[in-house]
């Protein structure tokens, strides 16, 4: 029966169809497959119900063009009951599909479509819970097996791991229409045979397609039917969807485009030639394969064998190691107990008694014991390898979290309340975000991989998807619009609207000075605006791991991501929907910041501070904090809230953590902190939504500011238990109808009469606490944050030198870029020391209160290559010339470059002190190479000196020569560059040539130089090299402010730091630039009408003149409104302008160090060197 060539079968389907015929007459064929009479014209007597079984979603990266969403809609106005999603290579949707789906009443299935090792297609769909469970497994050797390819399924993985799975053939490029159509049908049948000695045949199933293609697709699907019924198999009509709707074609035609690289004008084969591919009717269906219609009605079988949910009655918990027999909660209890013991450092009282006994009972009941003994047994595995550590979050709000070491604020000292953590009416496993040290998190994450499995913890995805600016680029590109165009256009997009473009075009103060006419743009924007939020590849969750009881890919597919880590395919929020473990272990550069800062001061004085118990009513922490002297400092150092610590004046723990709080778009943009700081310092007199509230508010002077607070008022207002208030704040905090907010007011105010309120004061207080809980901030999470503050804040104040060596050790960190720190050391009177070869370290150190440039802010500089700088010296000593670093350490010529533009190679000579007779003679003016290098002419030229002599260093070195530098020896084998060189030492200045450049000049050379290798310079500050020009401009410096009144006009310049445009109350556009000049930093606010004006100069340029009026907040803060702006320019040559310092390692052969005739003068400008701002 399987021989098409057989005399003796009695199935002429596959020889008609071999044949070419349009139809199969064989009685046993209309028998087998049980096709039913047809109408005259084709169609069905009888409906056929269908259930699209090939579907791709959004999450078929690049390639489907509508939503789970969208699609689940589509199929529910369709009269649908079932729906299948079958994206690319995973199950990255499966969640969000199934409830999606649950939502619109529709049955959801899951599947995925697989390349196999030959490049064609499959499709699986998950029969039962067990068929779920192996799907993820091949989709998960599907891309762990193919690292470096895109990933491939073999069919013998998928043969293995068959059980509770459905197989279809798949679309075009399935293996038999692909057989079929480049080989025949005899070459079909030979593959369709060998699928069906691997797959029983009550899983295999043909799949048919017809999507308006140019060739015979019913020629094709007549030859397909009769291989399926030779072979015995099912047949099941399919329409390859890509889309919801029709008019979704031109998305998913730019998304292909996108994926492909390719522009809309040039055709590409894989991307579809119609629009077809939507999700179809019924009827639709009906009419394409009305000449088959047990394919449609097996559609619906399929449909109905598949039973999957994701639901789970419980967390798929692992289990801790603890002593055999001891229960979990047990466990718990005694670590608690004697946790709190030892924190407290003294007997508990019955206040810390009972609200441990509340926590842990309500840990009981809710079965939680084993989640916080995974999050002990972490913590306690870092600590003991002396790695810093400390929670954050909610679990703030927790005196278990406490006790167990996990947060370190005491809850109840701050009156923080346990049910914003958890209550049993909030059934989620609770958050605990751990932080570790960033240069030691994969320590903690090898333990965790060891402790609790390998094939039972993978780290957590993140989706990363379309954005504004992205979308409209991609589009644009793929539309055939010029770089340029697409510059432009996706400066303004994120402001435009493609349902009113014209109203947002012209509202719209970015677009002012914008070219291009709307009907070229509207296009653009309209398909950017329809692929907004659409995912595009995987990432890796900055934090999150997932730990399960059994290996990972029972329950979910796993994959690499593109650093080389093992993930998950679902993102914390789907992976919680699972009822799988997450946890955030984050890396906190801060606490290596500490950790180095700590390691520095105990080398110079012997012990190390306890800075975990450091008292929190340090006078000269509060001072250096009301002084806004706290860049560096965690979470105190953006301008708004150093403005902010000026204007408030911490005084106590309690205000830092109110600091940290009201510093938020949300409390900012509410105007929250003007009452707030006028009310904390006395200028505006206290008062309270109601009387009855004044021991709730009273700590934020009847300012809302905390969550916990929201918690409060509802308890003693409506008579809520703090578990309901909690539901009430984060019912409040989505976005829900306005029934639902009507449901609450109403119950609220009835609470809160029958608690003996009047209504009006009932519905007032209702209101402001529905206004804040959009934005309010956890108390819990402030505080945690608030203790890592005050130890960065405290560690500055009493050991500033190492704290901001510490800090300049782990950039990128916080708000400012490495240059700004070491301006601020500056300014507070710490020595910098240049990078030195001989006595810098891989980081940043400290020397007798100066701070040493380490190895690591030298650009273009390899990881290796300053390990090894450093391990050498300490094995053998140190470096005594240029020719000695280069034979003991493997350094490349742009490294080398950098150093001498450094400094870093300034003590030492170009090569050993022989006697001068074993040296090649060179030019004159070059001979005293090796005397010690002091005078600043004498650095300019020996640095001049080591770039041209570079070449033939680094091949003494490689040839073993030594001390021997042999230059006409070499310059037959030299490039064209290198040849240069030699011409270019005959024109090597002389001593007295350079000694001849004023001070300023070779000032400003070594300058470009620091900026170029370095990023910043320890030397003075630029525009410190022309204050004396910008005086003449009548400007003045940011100290000089300090003294003068205000609402005073001022002229100033300085270096773009940062520009920022937060949210405002009034919704309207305000700008806040910081510029920093040599002896500090100010604000510069810019207003709509002024911004309108001079955006272009203002994100233009990276040093600006400003003109403007005088504010003064209080204390040492200063800011300027903005009036005009202009380019710091032209004071110099911007021709010669250098790389930027923020920009990265360039070209270095603008700089004047390479030996160009052309050096420094008094017109170059030291303010074109500015970096690229943040």
């Amino acid at each position: 029966m399987e021989n098409p060539d057989s005399a003796n079968t009695s199935v002429s389907g596959l020889k008609a169809a071999s044949l070419g015929l349009k139809a199969l007459a064989a009685p046993c064929f209309w028998l087998f497959n049980g096709i039913e009479p047809r109408s005259p014209n084709g169609c069905s007597m009888l409906a056929m119900p269908f259930c699209h079984l090939h579907t791709h979603s959004a999450f078929s990266m690049l390639d489907g063009a509508s939503t789970p969403e969208q699609l689940c809609r589509r199929a529910r106005d369709l009269g649908m009951q079932s729906l299948a999603i079958t994206d690319h290579h995973g199950l990255y949707g499966m969640v969000r599909f199934e409830t999606a789906a649950r939502a619109v009443g529709i049955k959801p299935i899951v599947g995925t479509e697989l390349t196999l090792t030959d490049g064609s297609h499959l499709v699986l769909l998950a029969r039962n819970q067990s068929g779920l469970s192996n799907l993820c497994k091949i989709i998960t050797r599907a891309h762990l097996d193919s690292e470096y390819t895109r990933p491939q399924a073999d069919l013998e993985t998928i043969a293995k791991h068959q059980n509770g799975l459905f197989i279809l053939t798949g679309c075009y490029r399935g293996p038999l229409y692909r057989a079929l159509r480049e080989e025949g049908v005899q070459s079909a049948y030979a593959v369709a045979k060998r699928l069906r000695a691997m797959f029983s045949p009550d899983k295999l199933c043909v799949e048919l397609l017809h999507v308006q293609e140019e060739f015979d697709e019913n020629q094709d699907n007549h030859r397909m039917v009769g291989i399926a019924e030779s072979l015995g198999l099912r047949v099941v009509a399919t329409n390859d969807v890509h889309q919801a709707e029709p008019g979704d074609y031109p998305a998913q035609d730019i998304l292909s485009c996108i994926r492909l690289i390719q522009r809309v004008a040039q055709p590409h084969p894989e991307r579809f030639t119609n629009g077809e591919r939507y999700l179809k009717s019924e009827r639709e269906m009906d009419e394409l394969f009305g000449e088959f219609p047990e394919a449609l009605r097996n559609t619906e079988y399929i449909a109905n064998a598949c039973q999957v949910t994701t639901d789970s009655t419980g967390w798929r918990m692992p289990k801790v190691e603890i002593p055999a027999g001891v229960p979990a909660m047990t466990q718990l209890r005694r670590l608690a107990v004697e946790g709190m013991q030892q924190r407290l450092r003294k007997r508990a009282s019955a206040e810390y008694e009972d609200r441990l006994a509340q926590e842990l009972s309500l840990i009981e009941e809710l079965d939680f014991a084993d989640y916080f003994l995974i999050c002990h047994d972490i913590v306690q595995a870092a600590r003991s390898k002396g790695i810093r550590t400390t929670g954050r979050g909610s679990a703030g709000n927790s005196l278990v979290a406490f006790a167990l070491g996990l947060v370190q604020p005491d809850p109840l000292e701050h009156g923080m309340i346990f049910q914003r953590f958890m209550n049993r009416d909030r059934r989620e496993l609770p958050d605990v975000d751990i932080d570790f040290c960033s240069r030691r998190r994969d320590e903690v994450l090898e333990y965790v991989y060891a402790r609790y499995g390998e094939d039972n913890v993978a780290a957590v995805a993140t989706l990363n998807t379309f954005r504004a600016r992205s979308a409209v680029r991609e589009t644009a590109k793929a539309l055939g619009y010029s770089p340029e165009e697409i510059d432009e256009i996706a400066r303004v997009f994120p402001f435009l609207s493609s349902r009113d473009l014209k109203g947002s075009f012209e509202a719209t103060p970015e677009t002012q000075h914008f070219n291009l006419d709307l009907g070229a743009i509207a296009r653009v924007v309209e398909i950017a605006d329809r692929i907004v939020g659409y995912p595009r590849h995987l990432g890796i969750h900055v934090g999150g791991i997932v730990i399960s009881d059994r290996i990972l890919t029972d329950y979910v597919p796993l994959q690499w991501s593109a650093k080389g880590i093992v993930i998950c395919q679902f993102d914390k929020d789907d992976v919680e929907a699972l009822r799988l473990v997450k946890l955030d272990l984050l890396g906190l550069r801060m606490h290596s910041a500490i950790e180095h800062c700590l390691d520095l001061v105990e080398a110079r004085i012997g012990a190390r501070p306890d800075i975990d118990n450091v008292p929190l009513d340090d006078e000269k922490t509060y001072q250096l904090m009301q002084e806004a002297k706290t860049i560096g400092c965690f979470q105190l150092e953006s301008p708004g809230e150093r403005s902010l610590q000026v204007r408030l004046r911490p005084r106590n723990f309690s205000d830092v953590i109110a600091n940290i709080s009201l510093f938020r778009p949300g409390p900012v943009q509410a105007d929250m902190v003007t009452p707030f700081v006028e009310r904390r310092n006395g200028r505006q007199p206290v008062c309270f939504p109601h009387p009855s509230l004044e021991p709730i508010l009273g700590e934020t002077y009847g300012v809302i500011t905390y969550q916990e607070q929201v918690l409060l008022v509802a308890n003693a207002v409506a008579g809520l238990d703090l578990a309901e208030a909690d539901t009430l704040r984060r019912a409040m905090t989505k976005h829900i109808s306005a029934n639902a907010l009507d449901e609450l007011r109403q119950r609220f105010i009835q609470g809160a009469e029958s608690n003996g309120y009047a209504r009006v004061d009932a519905e007032g207080i209702f209101k402001q606490i529905q206004g804040f809980a959009a934005y309010g901030f956890c108390k819990g999470h402030a505080a945690c944050f608030g203790h890592i503050a005050y130890q960065s804040a405290y560690l500055k104040a009493h050991y500033a030198p190492e704290f901001i060596a510490g800090v300049l050790s782990n950039q990128p960190m916080g708000y400012y870029p490495s240059r700004t720190l070491i301006e601020d050391a500056k300014r507070l009177g710490i020595p910098i020391l240049r990078v030195d070869v001989n006595r810098s370290e891989v980081q940043y150190t400290t020397e007798k209160g100066a701070i040493r440039i380490g190895l690591i802010q030298v650009q273009n500089l390899a990881e290796r290559s300053k390990d090894e700088i450093v391990a050498e010296r300490q094995r053998h000593g140190p470096y005594l010339s240029v020719i000695d670093l280069c034979r003991r350490v493997r350094v490349d010529r742009d490294s080398l470059e950098n150093l001498i533009l450094a400094g870093a190679l300034d003590e030492l000579p170009a090569y050993g002190e022989e006697p001068p007779h074993q040296y090649l003679e060179l030019p004159s003016g070059v001979t005293d190479l090796h005397r010690p290098i002091r005078m600043r002419s004498d650095v300019l030229l020996h640095r001049r000196r080591l770039l041209w002599m570079l070449p033939f260093l680094l091949r003494a070195a490689d040839r073993g020569d030594g001390n021997q530098l042999i230059l006409p020896d070499l310059e037959s084998d030299l490039g064209d560059r290198e040849r240069s060189l030699i011409a270019g030492l005959r024109s090597v200045p002389s001593f007295e040539e350079a000694e001849a450049l004023s001070p300023a000049a070779m000032e400003r050379e070594l300058l470009m130089a620091d900026y170029t290798a370095l990023h910043l310079s320890p030397l003075r500050h630029p525009l410190a090299l022309i204050r004396h020009r910008l005086e003449r401009e009548g400007t003045v410096r940011s100290l000089d402010m300090l003294s003068m009144p205000a609402g005073r006009r001022v002229r100033a310049g300085g270096i773009v730091i940062s520009r920022n445009r937060p949210p405002t109350k009034s919704g309207r556009t305000v700008v806040f630039v910081t510029l920093e000049d040599e002896v500090g930093l100010f604000d510069v606010v810019v207003f709509e009408d002024t911004y309108r004006r001079i955006r272009h100069v203002l994100f233009g340029h990276d040093t600006l003149l400003v003109d403007g009026r005088l504010d003064r907040p209080g204390g040492t803060a200063i800011s300027v409104t903005l009036d005009t702006v202009k380019p710091l320019f032209p004071f110099g040559a911007d021709s010669a302008r250098p790389p930027a310092l923020g920009a990265g390692p360039g070209d270095h052969s603008q700089v004047r160090l390479r030996g160009q005739r052309h050096h420094c003068t008094e017109q170059d400008d030291p303010a074109a060197w500015a970096p690229r701002s943040m």
